[in-house]
């Protein structure tokens, strides 16, 4: 997948890292294997340094740096978010 590495301004920042943060391990986990090519044996790793860590988690700003666009990480973020309405 080509990447688009489009830079986020702080507001957009602050409000996406507060969605992801308000995922499910597992959830972070795709995120970080589906969007971000990270080795589905280290989504399990990613997502609890995430989780444990928070804003302070060296892999959070890496999840939205290195997604493959802002489009894709933003749609599963609002897909996460609205699943659980079903």
């Amino acid at each position: 997948m080509k990447k688009e590495n489009v830079p986020w301004d702080a507001a957009e920042r602050s409000r996406v890292e507060s969605r992801i943060l308000n995922l499910r391990k597992d959830q972070i986990g795709v995120l970080a294997v589906v969007v971000c090519g990270f080795r589905k044996e280290d989504a399990a790793d990613v997502a609890q340094d995430i989780r444990h860590h928070g804003t302070r988690s060296g892999h959070l700003p890496i999840l939205m740096e290195e997604a493959t666009s802002q489009s894709d990480l933003l749609w599963w973020l609002d897909y996460f978010e609205n699943a659980g309405g079903e």
